[in-house]
């Protein structure tokens, strides 16, 4: 009888220690799958943060891109207008100067001219008879024509000059015509603004390939969880 009760007692007492044994398994299974809900919960929480992350290059990225468009279409304007106004301007030069030269060439033959009558007036007699009045009345009229033809030579001049000044005013009015910004940047200024944004949208494009790659580490990030009883728990991030 007394063997029996040493049996039972110790039956039980292996039985309460292994109780105690997988009373601590279970605890320390427990304090794994805690510490592992944690580090999901943090992971998730740095997923939420890359995402929205992403989202906001992505806004930027297209922001940059139209900024992008909107730049070369109105650099590609302006460059053309202003290479149009620059021909203008080179032919609307090159017709003054030869007007000029023109006109001047004109004024002095005809300068040459009067002053020839004016000798040749001074030089006659002018109590000849009425024939020879005459003749002088007519080299007078010539010589009046003449000036005349200088005045109209000259209204010509100003009138070529205030077209000129309209064509100057029409470059100056096509210019007005841009953004502010525009008007006080050279081609190479536009240029550089361009091969900025362009570094600017690769720099993003590479970022956001890296914050990819990082969301696809983060779906391979795998806990295992290995009970004593000899089960093995394998917890993954699903993104």
């Amino acid at each position: 009888m007394r063997l029996y009760i040493a049996d039972v007692a110790d039956q039980a007492a292996k039985i309460s220690v292994e109780e105690h044994m997988q009373c601590t398994t279970i605890q320390t299974l427990q304090k794994d799958l805690d510490s592992v809900k944690n580090e999901t919960k943090k992971v998730m929480e740095e997923n939420d943060q890359i995402n929205k992350a992403k989202a906001q290059i992505c806004l930027q990225i297209l922001d940059k891109q139209k900024k992008t468009v909107s730049l070369e279409s109105d650099s590609s304007t302006l460059s053309q207008t202003m290479e149009l106004m620059r021909q203008e301007v080179l032919s609307l030069s090159g017709k003054l100067v030869d007007q000029r030269t023109h006109y001047k060439k004109v004024n002095e033959d005809i300068s040459e001219q009067l002053k020839q009558q004016q000798e040749w007036v001074n030089a006659q007699n002018f109590g000849l008879e009425t024939r020879e009045g005459s003749c002088e009345i007519t080299t007078f009229e010539a010589a009046q024509v003449k000036f005349d033809k200088i005045e109209q030579l000259r209204s010509n001049l100003v009138s070529e000059n205030d077209k000129l000044r309209q064509s100057l005013e029409a470059v100056k009015n096509k210019m007005a015509e841009f953004k502010p910004e525009l008007r006080g940047m050279g081609e190479k200024s536009l240029e550089e603004e361009l091969h900025a944004l362009l570094s600017d949208k690769a720099g993003e494009a590479e970022y956001l390939q890296t914050l990819q790659h990082q969301i696809m580490r983060l779906k391979e990030i795998s806990h295992t969880v290995r009970c004593s009883c000899g089960w093995e728990y394998i917890v993954k991030l699903d993104v």
